[in-house]
């Protein structure tokens, strides 16, 4: 299927979806290049999902992306994980629900007395097992359930009598089942499994059992099958495919189905119940309890792809649809069963040191673009940005999606664009990057950038040389042995950073692929692929076929590295650590021994190519000697590092994608070693419209067998260096006379002329509050201690830690329950004025106070009717002309709210919007005169510390004589807002990251007064949160 390389973003409908809205905000997505988008009901949705209402609404949004040639995705929850069609499907079949497994376990010894008390539920297993000299004995143990039985630990008084006579009544509630056992003679280990209904579940209370295919099934019924109803004829033309998210087994301290003890049976001829105790077992070294584990894994595993991945992506198949999504990633192979596997990466601010290699599977680019690779599948995605929350730049995103792009991320699916971003709604996992930030304005700069190097890197072939086993088997059998496992996870981590901060490419294959590996001329080959070297990290085991296919390999001369741990696991009925002794003559056991307790291993030569690094520090200084390196980086200092790249081979040209990922400025030289010869002529690639192509010179070694160039990055700088072969016919690119350059600082640090494009807002978001509860002819009043800030009043009550009287409510039998009484919430605060003359606007959200209220402002009355529709940063501000209520001096704000559920309340700042300045005095806010001089990006300073929009600083400039030639303005300053340069009003360009250049011909500029302005665009944080990122530290301080 054709698909686009644009930025696809999760759409996220959340409010009263209109129409006309609609197709405002999808032309707004065209216009700044954005491919298509994924329709995402989310919390704050105001129409019925999956209603006929719903379906119109999507058809509207089908048809105007048709205008544009858009691709419209769908995605198949509401709100989200995938699977409970939001909450149809255990509403139509309670028994579809997902069952937690959780157990107790515990020593006891000589006649103690235990009592263990467990929830209400279904016991599955308890036992004790003896235990002798430090060892469980497996076949020795006593079944304890007939000293399991039920207790009642709430007692409940009502008055409530059937009769006349007696009005008081006792009850019990709150069930709960024991074990009371009198342990005999010796020493005994008990454990106690049970099961019970998921509860406490986000959005839903509880969830399906997605190891059950008819629980899966329903949810196609009720979700896929609708959307096949309403607009199957859009199937694979406007609607491109569906995406799922987050799904995965359910799990308490084990994943868990109650359909899994029948089918570990029909799998392996074996009792769970009886081996849940072997399954939790703490000794690696136990072959016996390995085998269980990992037959325990495997069979969770293949049942979640069986039920769920492969009857959705069978069902999208038959209609024409891509399955795409991400999830937990179980092992890789799991993404074979998808066409567009996907991460979840990418929440991060530029300057914080970049999660590049993720020890968890779901946010690891590698992991799924090697299974891209490998499966074959069309792209990979990434859902990125979630939780970065409203300081997010372009510069941000633009620094995640380059180390994205360069591990093999190919498709981006921003998290998110808000439909809304009224009330609480803001808060959903934040940013929006769409047109509620004021950088919107340049996002097409970012999109032209996505979509051209992703294009451009497709088109070639990724040149990597080396493969590394995935060692999930062996985070399988150490899960309970947890410090164990992290560090086999950790080191997992650790070989992959070292290869990419040695500029080595890689692929992560999983233990099922590795049996197709060939060897030829001692080379490892895969479906005709060549690779170099095969990596195997610290693992306890491996699958015997995976094994023997390393052995042919190791025995064929082929380059294998082992780093930290051996196998020695028996988990399928073959004993690898004896095969590995008599062939390599190392003991496994005791390398492992070694290894898991920190103790130092040498570094050793096997067989052949076959070598063991002890130590994975090591595999920097060895990896050299091993294999050949495409390209390698060294720079001016030996201490210096961080330049990451990689490699792509065509047929008439290669490219070289090269970042800096890192907050320091880097001078390198690149030593390209493959092919070298053959390159005729370097420049980096402009990657948006504002760029221009740059010659590249470069050396080359007497063999000819590298050249070398060097290179010079700003901070977050990236480069796509194309490298032409001499085959290409030759131009003359160097026909044109090379103009000199004249560098020119722009001088950030002395005051400019600055003003502000729209109103300037003080940010109301700390509050006294007080409430007044009336019960019958009495009133109760209680303050807060300190000031709140805006949230449901329930959360400002616990914040605040106000004592509430309690009201209760109760039914027949069973306990009382607390609930929140109905009061009223009196907010008040206080902001001074000392400018006349400026009209002001009180402006709120249409979702930003909850529950029945009216404002008063110096004992002036506003009601919710008075307020008018009236944008200032969002298409649902309400607005109220208050410039006849402001006096000089102090002025008083008071919200009053009628309080009936716990998430009424003041929910979001109140804001002031006037032209003049805003100040801090003594802990008030003064609004003062607007300054007319200020210094770059001092917002505080400025009288806009709140203010959120587009600032011009300007300054004029007495330029100097220049000889013909070109002028470079630049920024040396840390800066991360897009930035646009004027000089005497016309637009030089726009900068959305770094570096911050901008070039001009000399001849308009020399010995002339000019007038420079710089546009800044800011991002929401301050307006939103009243809230600043320290750039040092990057916490968030409060304004």
């Amino acid at each position: 299927m054709d698909i686009n390389f644009k930025i696809k973003p999760f759409w996220f409908w959340n409010g009263k979806i209109e129409n006309d809205e609609i197709a405002v905000q999808i032309a707004q997505m065209h216009e700044k290049g954005i491919g298509g988008f994924f329709i995402h009901p989310r919390q704050g949705l105001e129409i019925p999902y999956l209603s006929h209402e719903w379906f119109e609404k999507v058809s509207v949004a089908i048809e105007c992306a048709k205008k544009y040639n858009m691709e419209v995705w769908l995605y198949d929850e509401y709100p989200y994980p995938s699977g409970i069609s939001a909450g149809e499907v255990v509403a139509q079949h309670p028994e579809y629900q997902a069952f937690i497994l959780d157990y107790k376990v515990f020593e006891a010894k000589d006649n103690e007395e235990i009592c263990i008390e467990i929830p209400m539920c279904e016991v599955l297993l308890p036992r004790a097992y003896r235990i002798r000299n430090n060892t469980i004995v497996w076949n020795e143990y006593i079944d304890l359930i007939d000293y399991i039985g039920v207790i009642y630990k709430e007692h409940i008084y009502q008055e409530s009598g059937l009769t006349f006579y007696n009005r008081k009544r006792y009850f019990v509630g709150d069930g709960a089942k024991v074990l009371k056992w009198k342990v005999p003679k010796g020493e005994w280990k008990i454990f106690l499994f049970y099961q019970y209904p998921l509860k406490n579940f986000k959005y839903f209370g509880t969830f399906i059992d997605p190891l059950n295919k008819d629980a899966v099934r329903l949810f196609i019924q009720t979700t896929h099958e609708k959307y096949k109803k309403y607009l199957g004829h859009e199937f694979g033309k406007t609607i491109k495919g569906i995406f799922t998210d987050e799904t995965a087994p359910v799990a308490g301290k084990l994943p868990w189905s109650k359909l899994l003890p029948k089918l570990f049976e029909q799998t392996y001829g074996e009792n769970l119940i009886e081996k849940l105790p072997q399954i939790i077992c703490t000794d690696i070294f136990d072959t016996a309890c390995s085998k269980i584990k990992y037959q325990f894994w495997k069979l969770v595993v293949d049942t979640f792809i069986e039920s769920y991945d492969k009857q959705i992506l069978e069902w999208c198949h038959q209609n024409n649809l891509l399955y795409v999504g991400e999830k937990p990633i179980l092992r890789s192979s799991q993404l074979a069963f998808m066409d567009i596997p996907g991460i979840d990466a990418g929440h991060q601010k530029a300057g914080d040191i970049p999660q590049v290699v993720s020890e968890n599977y779901r946010a690891n680019p590698k992991i799924a673009s090697s299974a891209a690779h490998f499966y074959k599948k069309e792209r990979v995605l990434c859902e990125c940005f979630h939780s970065i929350g409203w300081s997010m730049t372009m510069q941000d995103m633009k620094w995640i999606f380059d180390w994205l792009i360069l591990q093999g991320i190919d498709m981006f699916v921003p998290h998110a664009f808000y439909y809304s971003a009224d009330g609480l709604k803001k808060h959903d996992a934040p940013p929006s990057a769409f047109f509620q930030m004021p950088w919107w304005k340049h996002q097409k700069i970012l999109s032209e950038y996505v979509e051209n190097v992703t294009k451009m890197l497709k088109n070639c072939k990724r040149k990597v040389d080396v493969l590394v086993v995935d060692p999930i088997t062996s985070q399988w059998t150490c899960f309970y042995e947890k410090e164990i496992k992290e560090k086999i996870s950790k080191d997992f981590r650790r070989i992959q950073q070292i290869l990419l901060e040695q500029n080595i490419d890689y692929y992560i294959v999983d233990q099922s692929l590795v049996r197709n590996l060939e060897c030829r001329n001692q080379k490892i080959y895969y479906d005709n692929e060549k690779f170099e070297l095969l990596i195997i990290p610290p693992v306890t085991n491996l699958e015997k076929e995976a094994y023997m296919k390393i052995k042919e390999l190791i025995l064929n001369g082929c380059k294998i590295v082992f780093i930290g741990c051996l196998p020695f696991q028996n988990i399928e009925d073959f004993d690898v650590a004896k095969d590995i002794s008599n062939f390599l003559g190392v003991n496994p056991m005791d390398i492992a021994k070694a290894y898991t307790t920190g103790s130092k291993l040498n570094n050793t030569v096997f067989l052949n190519s076959c070598i063991f690094i002890g130590n994975i520090e090591d595999l920097a200084t060895k990896i050299d000697k091993i294999c050949e390196k495409p390209v390698s980086v060294s720079y001016e200092s030996s201490n210096d590092r961080g330049i990451l790249c990689a490699y792509f081979e065509d047929v008439d040209h290669d490219l070289l994608f090269i970042i800096n990922p890192t907050k320091e400025k880097k001078s390198c030289m690149i030593h390209v070693g493959y092919k070298a010869d053959e390159i005729t002529r370097i420049y980096s690639v402009p990657l948006t419209l504002q760029d221009s192509e740059k010659e590249i010179n470069f050396e080359n070694s007497l063999d000819k067998k590298q050249m070398v160039f060097s290179i010079s990055f700003e901070p977050f700088q990236s480069y796509l260096i194309k490298l032409e072969k001499s085959w290409i016919k030759k131009n003359n690119h160097k026909s044109d006379i090379e103009k000199r350059v004249f560098q020119y600082k722009i001088p950030l640090e002395t005051p400019w002329k600055f003003s502000i494009e729209s109103l300037n807002p003080l940010s109301l978001g700390r509050w006294n509050l007080k409430l007044i509860f009336n019960n019958e002819n009495e009133q109760y009043s209680a303050s807060s201690k300190i000031p709140v800030t805006p949230k449901p009043i329930i959360d400002q009550i616990e914040e605040a830690k106000i004592p509430i009287p309690l009201k209760t409510k109760s039914f027949f039998g069973c306990p009382k329950e607390i609930t929140l009484p109905s009061f009223e919430a009196i907010y008040t605060t206080s902001f001074f004025v000392d400018v006349a003359d400026q009209q002001f606007w009180l402006v709120i959200e249409d979702e930003g106070i909850k529950g029945e209220w009216v404002v008063l402002l110096n004992n002036h009355t506003i009601l919710p009717r008075d307020f008018v529709s009236k944008r200032f940063y969002s298409h649902t501000n309400l607005a109220y002309d208050i410039s006849n209520l402001i006096k000089l001096g102090e002025n008083q704000l008071c919200v009053c709210v009628k309080i009936s559920r716990s998430f009424d309340g003041l929910l979001t700042p109140i804001y002031i919007f006037s032209m003049a300045g805003i100040f801090k005095v003594d802990d008030s806010w003064h609004i003062g005169k607007l300054p007319t001089q200020g210094c770059f990006s001092k917002d505080l300073e400025n009288g806009i510390p709140f203010y959120a929009g587009f600032i011009k600083y300007e300054k004029e400039l007495q330029m100097p004589y220049l000889e013909s030639g070109i002028v470079e303005f630049f920024i040396e300053d840390n800066v991360d807002q897009c930035v646009s340069l004027y000089i005497n009003d016309e637009l030089i360009g726009t900068r959305c990251w770094q570096p911050y250049r901008w070039k001009v011909d000399s001849d308009l500029l020399s010995s002339k007064k000019v007038k420079l302005t710089l546009e800044v665009s800011t991002s929401m944080l301050q307006l939103f949160e009243g809230e600043v990122i320290e750039e040092k530290t990057h916490k968030i301080k409060t304004i």
